[in-house]
């Protein structure tokens, strides 16, 4: 199997056990809590969640 490692753009435990079952097989990791992390001040969930994939994209790896 291809080595299939991502970030979560997030810190909520819960999402990443989520993501766990929906993604087998992938290596899934949350944010380090002592990493700067952009506020949401975004107007949607949307907006918000994009921040977060291209800050995730800057700390050097995929966000999901």
């Amino acid at each position: 199997m291809p080595d299939l490692r991502a970030r979560l753009a997030s810190r909520n435990a819960h999402k990443l056990e989520e993501l766990r079952a929906a993604l087998p097989g992938w290596e899934l990791r949350l944010l380090d809590p002592s990493e700067p992390y952009p506020a949401e001040l975004g107007a949607t969930y949307y907006e918000n969640a994009l921040s977060k994939a291209r800050f995730g994209r800057r700390v050097g790896e995929a966000g999901v």
